[in-house]
């Protein structure tokens, strides 16, 4: 599995994403998560490093950012992540 952090940092998507915070990234290897689900998207980062603990990340945004598409695919999420625009 790639490191959705690396990945991030290396294609500039960490602005607006709570994957920088160690907290973020904490809490989410302490749980065992069915559904997810985040409101506001950005570039994908947070639903994409969330959809490698969870079975399905259900996520909302108001603007459509197309780099997420590529991101999730890339990091091998996108079967898990379902993008509501």
């Amino acid at each position: 599995m790639i490191d959705v952090y690396k990945y991030a940092v290396k294609n500039k998507l960490t602005t607006a994403s709570a994957i920088k915070h160690k907290e973020f990234k904490e809490f989410f290897k302490t749980i065992k998560i069915g559904i997810a689900v985040e409101i506001g998207t950005d570039k994908g980062m947070s639903a994409a490093y969330i959809a490698q603990f969870a079975k399905k990340v259900f996520t909302f945004d108001i603007i459509d950012r197309e780099v997420k598409y590529k991101a999730w695919k890339d990091l091998g999420v996108e079967n898990r992540i379902f993008y509501y625009f």
